[in-house]
């Protein structure tokens, strides 16, 4: 169960149920500005000891019908999902554990702190589980680093060094291009 009231309704605190038996984990999920307009849409309101989404549960009472429960709303949200990314023309067919690697591996490259991210996933601080999440490098820079590898530079740094040849260096390079 999510608790927003220790911190004022500005952040959601709660142990992921799937970890639970492994990790006392607290997970933060601070309320910003859009994450409220959600809130404000489909959740109940905030009333202590009460749930945030109890529509998810339904009548169901038994843990393992709630937990059933779950995982048909987690099957719907990823049927939206691969829809509106079908809908946009991406390429990538997102999931949960996706959506979580791309959650820890932005906020790497944006340079959050190892333990935020960690902590915000309910990871241990102190473990390498996180790590696991993290794309180390983007295509982009993967290419720019292999480039340099093989000494290959951007149009940018050509036009550089091109300016700095004198007419008949010039010259003797145009006149090998067309030869070639």
């Amino acid at each position: 169960m999510a608790i927003i009231f220790q911190s004022g309704k500005k952040s959601f605190h709660f142990v992921r149920q799937k970890t639970e038996d492994r990790s006392d984990m607290e997970v933060v999920i601070p309320i910003i500005p859009p994450l409220q307009i959600i809130l404000d849409q489909i959740a109940a309101p905030p009333i202590k000891g009460s749930l945030v989404f109890p529509g998810i549960y339904g009548d169901a009472q038994a843990p393992i019908d709630r937990r059933k429960r779950v995982a048909m709303e987690n099957q719907n949200i990823k049927k939206r999902v691969r829809r509106l990314v079908k809908s946009r023309g991406w390429e990538v067919q997102p999931s949960c554990t996706w959506c979580r690697h791309s959650f820890a591996t932005n906020l790497t490259h944006a340079g959050v702190p190892h333990n935020y991210i960690s902590e915000s996933m309910g990871h241990s601080v102190d473990s390498n589980i996180t790590n696991r999440y993290i794309d180390a490098f983007p295509l982009a820079q993967q290419m720019e680093f292999s480039s340099r590898l093989l000494k290959l530079n951007n149009d940018a740094d050509l036009m550089e060094e091109l300016k700095g040849l004198t007419p008949e260096q010039l010259k003797t390079l145009i006149a090998l291009v067309k030869n070639s």
